[in-house]
């Protein structure tokens, strides 16, 4: 249920007002921005700064014991993002942040104790925000944001980026990538050669080379790297699958049917439930069996997946070739392995 409340104000003089309410009387001194009451046992500064709805109020008891509040838009609130944090994911956000704090500080200066910390963690938000602004880091990330938004013309905006940075590994894994979905696998491959010069051992990079080169068919040279990840065992689960089902693929396109079938039996296939990646494994599993000359096992291993996954891409196909002896393999545009060449 609510209460009624009763209150009034007179001017005495200029600057000082008599305020009226059911509390008591209390004296106002102070106009707009910045005004000081006492009365009901108690001491209240406000600071504003006009026309911008922003204030601190500060109230104290008469024992002394100060009780802050903060008001309107600058009311505090538990923040899960430190300073640091917020200036370096938004520096934008971060630097108009501290000219406000600023500006805000400024005119609180009147009253020391109360501006000198928004002037102080003001100009610390500016600084911290042009620095990152101002940050090779930062700059590189709104050139790779930039192709990301504009893709018809991304390799110019790469290709900018890159006569500012010259090889930054970022924007050269970015043009490999590039490259890669418009299919110039050549100049992928020497991208991502680039960027692996820049950033040596990053996984990644590693990884988009080795299938680069499976898709121009240096079939040792996709070995070698994916050997190399697959030793350095920082891939996830899944990753791991693939990278086993592409060795194994390499393998059977050097005519190596053993290697392959020693790499992709390491994969478990003895889940019932599996992911895309195990499902590929499963079915080079069955394409090694076949290429070593165990035409039943390769065909088990492809009715075991047609069980499991009957629109697998390709599996028609492959079941009936092992069946009528016209199997083949084919990676990039790349026979991989095919009956007739083995006859």
């Amino acid at each position: 249920m609510g209460s009624l409340r009763f209150q009034r104000r007179r001017t005495i003089a200029p600057g000082i007002r008599l305020n009226l309410s059911k509390s008591g009387p209390s004296l106002t001194f102070g106009g707009r921005g910045m005004h000081y009451t006492v009365g009901h046992g108690r001491r209240r500064t406000t600071v504003g700064v006009p026309g911008t709805g922003l204030s601190y109020t500060s109230v104290s008891r008469r024992s002394g014991k100060a009780k802050p509040r903060s008001t309107n838009d600058v009311a505090t609130t538990p923040q899960r993002k430190s300073m640091n944090q917020s200036a370096q994911e938004s520096p934008g956000a971060g630097l108009f942040t501290g000219i406000v704090m600023m500006l805000i500080g400024a005119p609180l200066l009147v009253v020391w104790f109360i501006g000198l910390p928004f002037i102080a963690v003001g100009l610390y938000m500016v600084l911290l925000s042009v620095r990152v602004l101002r940050s090779a880091n930062h700059q590189v990330t709104k050139v790779l944001g930039d192709a990301e938004k504009h893709p018809d013309n991304a390799d110019a905006i790469l290709g900018e980026g890159l006569t500012l940075f010259a090889g930054d590994a970022r924007l050269l894994a970015g043009r490999g990538a590039l490259y890669t979905h418009e299919e110039r696998y050549a100049e992928a491959a020497t991208a991502y050669e680039q960027a692996l010069a820049a950033a040596p051992d990053d996984p990644t990079i590693e990884g988009h080379l080795a299938d680069v080169y499976l898709h121009l068919g240096r079939w040792q040279d996709g070995i070698a790297l994916l050997d190399r990840l697959r030793s350095a065992g920082v891939l996830t689960e899944d990753s791991l699958f693939s990278l086993l089902a592409h060795e194994s693929l390499a393998h059977l396109a050097l005519k190596d049917a053993g290697a392959a079938l020693a790499v992709v039996s390491t994969a478990p296939l003895a889940r019932r439930t599996m992911s895309e990646s195990l499902q590929l494994c499963l079915f080079l599993r069955g394409a090694a069996h076949y290429a070593a000359g165990q035409h039943a096992a390769g065909v088990k291993d492809l009715d075991r997946l047609y069980a499991m996954n009957p629109a697998f891409a390709g599996l028609d196909e492959a079941r009936s070739g092992m069946r009528d002896g016209t199997f083949h393999l084919e990676y990039g545009g790349h026979v991989v392995w095919s009956s007739e060449k083995v006859s």
